[in-house]
């Protein structure tokens, strides 16, 4: 028998949810521009889940990826740097979000979400940022436990459990 290797559908909230608190913090601080950017692709993505409309097709993303290019070097005048660079990383991975398809493009967007996550350290070093960090931390683990967990019917509490369970034990005691 195939093995499927399609989303499974009970993790899709989860991952937008992820990739929405990820981008929040660089929201705050990016251009304005860049939340658009986040708020039409959910839509776009959010439209074609409940098979509203097609996914965008390769001349579309590519044309979306030159433009927030361009609104980048437009908004900081360079690529470079730490803020051009954490907004230009932030709007991609926004952007990367209407590729998932395929288990592997959902892997893609997770290990992205986990460079995400520590950028907003760069601009915050408070503990509340820190805690707040680690909170998406373990939703995008929890994520790849619901992801990599066969049973549709778990719930939520489960993989959240036991996505804290393998942050704890990752956790260094010296």
């Amino acid at each position: 028998m195939a093995r499927i290797y399609q989303l499974p559908a009970h993790t899709r909230l989860w991952l937008t949810l992820a990739m929405l608190l990820c981008s929040l913090p660089q929201l705050f601080r990016g251009p304005l521009w860049q939340s658009a950017l986040l708020v039409l692709v959910v839509v776009i993505r959010m439209l074609v889940d409940r098979q509203r409309i097609g996914l965008p097709g390769r001349a579309a993303r590519t044309a979306l990826l030159l433009v927030t290019v361009a609104l980048t070097f437009y908004s900081f005048g360079r690529l470079y740097g730490p803020d051009a660079g954490v907004a230009l990383l932030v709007s991609l991975f926004a952007l990367k979000y209407l590729e998932v398809v395929k288990l592997r493009d959902a892997y893609v967007l997770m290990v992205l979400g986990y460079f995400v996550c520590p950028t907003s350290l760069l601009f915050y070093q408070g503990i509340l940022m820190f805690f707040y960090v680690l909170a998406c931390m373990t939703l995008l683990t929890a994520c790849l436990v619901g992801i990599n967990h066969s049973d549709t019917s778990a719930r939520a509490s489960q993989h959240l459990r036991l996505a804290v369970v393998m942050l704890m034990q990752a956790v260094p005691l010296m």
